[in-house]
């Protein structure tokens, strides 16, 4: 993953703090199973991609929650961290690490309520502004695959 914007291209602190906090209260909503929470911070033609499978339409967080959300078979916690964000016209796009941490309370081979990580990679926002504040217009959940280390040319793979 890289950042193709240099730090003087970046929007305020002021915004980036907004953003980070409309994030981390989608991702509580999320986790929650709480879809009027999700909704509220989320533009009308909501679009969620993940790892190829769009989710769009008014019922689009819903039907996300419904596959990515908590359950009573899994416990999720999302995070996202190292928050970039740049002008785009209207919009704000933002780029963050992300990792979502599940306990499998009874099913998991490793024994029950055995944390885990459950995704790691990084997420592709748009922000829109309604009524004086950001919401999610667009959100691309992209997993890490292959070398990651690949795209840190200056890191030495270590020897196992």
């Amino acid at each position: 993953m890289a950042f193709e914007y240099a730090a003087a291209e970046q929007v305020s602190a002021a915004m980036r703090f907004e953003l980070r906090e409309t994030i981390a209260h989608w991702n509580r909503c999320l986790d929650a199973q709480d879809i009027p929470g999700m909704q509220e911070l989320s533009a009308s033609g909501l679009r969620i991609v993940y790892e190829g499978v769009s989710y769009e339409g008014a019922d689009a967080a819903a039907r996300f929650a419904a596959v990515h959300g908590s359950t009573d078979e899994v416990h999720r916690r999302t995070h996202v961290n190292h928050l970039q964000a740049w002008p785009d016209g209207e919009r704000v796009r933002s780029r963050s690490f992300a990792m979502v941490a599940q306990v499998v309370p009874t099913t998991s081979p490793f024994g029950a309520g055995t944390p885990s990580v459950g995704w790691v990679g990084y997420t592709d926002d748009v922000f829109v502004f309604e009524e004086g504040r950001a919401v999610l217009a667009s959100r691309e959940f992209i997993r890490w695959g292959g070398d990651v280390l690949s795209g840190f040319p200056n890191v030495q793979e270590v020897a196992a």
